[in-house]
């Protein structure tokens, strides 16, 4: 990932939220307010979309019963009905976006990583200000990240 020069996550589910276990900062990357060991959400991250997308319907719902989706930024998907079509969305490309959900100016990317039982547990993502991920840039980025998170599945013994 170091060619995309951006920051770095690695983030585990743990209940209803996700936990950074890892941050490698970009050389280029502004400062943002992750940190490893914080706790964030799952609707409003790419990692914790990506994971929720993958995620058995069951979760979801329980998911969607028990957390309160609140704005974070004007961009945050509120509404479970539209969190469903973003899901929906993330599941079929394979990867999901953060457009300034979580924070102002910072836009990430997120592919989900699989267990040795094909189940998501993870999700790595890329981080940088928002005026870096041009339209342009956006595939390239995420076939970068999808095909690292795939790596690392594989290498955990999922067979996808």
């Amino acid at each position: 990932m170091e060619e995309l020069r951006m920051t770095v996550h690695l983030v585990v589910r743990e209940n209803l939220h996700a936990v950074y276990v890892e941050k490698i900062e970009g050389p280029y990357t502004i400062p943002t307010i992750s940190h490893m060991g914080m706790h964030i959400d799952l609707y409003s991250t790419s990692a914790g979309k990506a994971i929720l997308a993958y995620s058995p319907e069951e979760f979801v719902e329980e998911y969607l019963s028990k957390v309160d989706l609140q704005k974070k930024t004007p961009q945050t998907i509120i509404d479970p009905v539209d969190l469903r079509t973003e899901l929906t969305r993330v599941k079929g490309r394979g990867y999901a976006l953060d457009n300034e959900e979580n924070e102002f100016g910072i836009c990430c990317i997120g592919s989900p990583i699989f267990d040795h039982n094909n189940n998501v547990f993870a999700a790595l993502s890329v981080t940088a200000a928002s005026k870096q991920f041009l339209p342009e840039s956006i595939t390239k980025t995420a076939n970068c990240v999808l095909q690292k998170a795939r790596n690392i599945s594989i290498a955990l013994g999922c067979s996808i």
